[in-house]
């Protein structure tokens, strides 16, 4: 009777074919590495917060109002350019630019300490806040619709209370 369980066991459940130890290990790391990553990609819920952002200085930025009203300047000629998570400003003027507010896609908001004439403007797009005192949403490599384009830009003098257009450009070189 023995015999003929081990028999119907053995047809019923065949051996495991051999994996190599070396297959295994491979997968085994890869697991490993995706669970790190996921774990990364998952952000805690609720605003997204840039901790190099003062908390006084995020509330000051998301009680600000959009200067739909103000006074439009001149457009400037400064090239603002998307580059993953931050965006780099190319100012084609013959004046550097302080103590202004640079407003994208008329959401978020950064103060601006200066703009120097040239291309060495480089600025973190975690530093733009909006009304809600979130910071600019960027994608990650497993979550890139969190993403947001980058469609106009405004630098806006709040000493004159003119408000200027800058030129947005969505790939290529300055």
């Amino acid at each position: 009777m023995k015999r003929m369980e081990h028999r119907l066991t053995a047809e019923l459940c065949p051996p495991a074919p051999r994996v190599r130890a070396s297959v295994v290990a491979c997968l085994g790391a890869l697991a490993l590495a995706s669970l790190v990553v996921g774990c990364r990609a998952l952000a805690p819920l609720g605003p997204a917060v840039d901790p190099g952002v003062d908390p006084g200085e995020r509330q000051t930025l998301a009680a600000l109002p959009y200067p739909k009203n103000a006074n439009l300047g001149e457009d400037l000629d400064i090239i603002v350019l998307r580059e993953g998570g931050a965006i780099e400003l190319a100012n084609r003027t013959a004046l550097a630019y302080q103590d202004h507010y640079l407003w994208l896609n008329r959401e978020y908001v950064a103060l601006i300490g200066q703009i120097r004439i040239g291309t060495d403007n480089r600025y973190e797009l975690a530093r733009f806040i909006d009304r809600h005192q979130e910071s600019y949403p960027v994608g990650t490599f497993l979550t890139p619709d969190k993403t947001r384009p980058l469609v106009s830009a405004d630098l806006f003098n709040p000493t004159t209370g003119q408000r200027h257009r800058l030129v947005v450009r969505t790939s290529g070189g300055m």
